[in-house]
């Protein structure tokens, strides 16, 4: 490779060169590319010119290899940096190979340990908060406590991730009651402006029953009770307290027959009192009930010829909006009304009079039980809901502060590994 000096121009210029040689830098850029045309004549000028060209061409050149130098310098200096952190990978693992680590961290009230292999394994500590204790004479831990680590960070949701989720899913939850509580307020309120309307056709029915003195047909014909509920739940302990009180009446009188309105007291009974259940009343409670389903009910219950020498009806009667009272009302048969002692005071005993007599005092007592059901049912839905949504609200709140501790434990543990490292550096400078 042959450098651009003075003396190659002025043979270049006196014509002891082939005309269009080419001139190769000591760099890798494109050749410098001189004709002999250029000094066509040999006076003092021309050389002179020849002279400036050559120093202007020597700067040029010493400016390319000063640049040349510059990826150079940069290469040396990533690979030493590339050096010192392989070096510090390796001092570290030099470090805990040689030197126990131990970690202690709370997991549902229980203290669970670390060792320093687990410290190595990034699935054994990830997300927790925990607090280092150098020693040189500790002992590993066993496999034993690894997998009731492992089992611990399942259970308690010790991650990062899994606090998130759940956290994302209470709050979803929490819309979802707060949506039905206004729902059930709503409805609380019609239901308990209708129930003002239905009080008359129970209490004029009850009242019935007391002026004509009606009492229990004599005999062991069994019982009837008629258990007043709903298709739906989320509504606190309405359902239950009437399944509770019917399943005490089976227990204490084996020939009881049971007429059951609504879905939710049918599955309470029917595991254990199935061959007790003799009706049931579906599509209650999705649609505010009229007197005429009420009739309906009545008149299917007459005419499925069910004997029975007492009856009763029971419901939940509504009191405040926080509160409900589980009541039963009388229910008598045909041949109890017709053997009252006071009803010919007031009508002739005609077997269609005292039919219509029973049908239209059972529809109105069913309708009224209805009313006062489905009062209880919404307000108590409300108040669980409302009871639902403070919860929520409190477990969002304990969430967070674990969601919180955690990210905060871990980047402590991060600056604690950063500041361990630079002053085990310091320390082996």
């Amino acid at each position: 490779m042959t450098s651009v000096n003075a003396s190659n121009l002025i043979e270049i210029a006196k014509g002891n060169s082939t005309s269009g040689k080419t001139l190769e830098h000591r760099s890798n850029t494109k050749p410098l590319l001189l004709s002999s045309s250029l000094f066509h004549n040999n006076n003092d000028t021309n050389t002179s010119s020849v002279w400036n060209l050559a120093h202007y061409t020597n700067r040029a050149v010493d400016h390319r290899d000063h640049i040349s130098s510059a990826p150079t310098l940069l290469a040396i200096t990533i690979f030493v940096g590339f050096t010192l952190a392989g070096l510090l990978l390796l001092w570290r693992r030099y470090r805990y190979a040689n030197r126990e680590v131990i970690c202690h961290y709370t997991t549902l009230n229980q203290e669970v340990t670390l060792s320093a292999n687990d410290i190595l394994s990034s699935e054994a500590n990830e997300d927790h908060e925990f607090h280092l204790d150098m020693s040189d004479d500790t002992p590993t831990s066993s496999s034993d406590d690894e997998e009731l680590l492992r089992s611990q960070q399942v259970r308690g949701m010790a991650t990062l991730k899994m606090i998130s989720i759940r956290l994302k899913s209470v709050k979803n939850i929490q819309k979802i009651t707060q949506s039905m509580k206004m729902v059930s307020a709503a409805k609380y309120t019609k239901a308990e402006r209708e129930l003002k309307l239905a009080r008359p056709y129970g209490i004029g029915a009850q009242e019935f029953y007391k002026k004509a003195e009606v009492k229990d047909e004599e005999g062991d014909k069994g019982q009837l009770i008629i258990a007043v509920s709903s298709d739906r739940g989320l509504c606190g302990a309405v359902h239950s307290s009437i399944g509770r009180i019917v399943k005490a009446d089976i227990v204490a009188n084996p020939n009881t027959k049971v007429v059951i309105v609504g879905d939710k007291v049918r599955n309470i009974l029917q595991r254990l009192y199935g061959k007790n259940i003799a009706m049931v009343v579906t599509e209650v409670g999705r649609k505010p009930a009229v007197f005429g389903d009420a009739a309906v009910v009545a008149q299917s219950i007459i005419n499925s010829g069910l004997e029975f020498s007492k009856g009763k009806i029971l419901f939940n009667a509504f009191r405040t909006v926080v509160s409900f009272r589980t009541t039963e009302m009388p229910l008598y048969s045909q041949t109890a009304v017709a053997n009252a002692s006071k009803l010919p005071i007031y009508d002739s005993l005609d077997s269609d009079v005292i039919q219509s007599y029973t049908e239209f005092s059972l529809a109105s007592l069913l309708f009224y039980s209805m009313k006062e059901n489905a009062t209880s049912e919404q307000s108590s839905r409300m108040t669980a809901m409302d009871n639902a949504s403070k919860n929520a609200g409190e477990m969002i709140d304990k969430l967070t502060m674990t969601f919180n501790r955690t990210r905060q434990a871990v980047i402590t543990r991060e600056l604690i590994e950063i500041i361990s490292g630079a002053a085990a550096l310091e320390t082996k400078n």
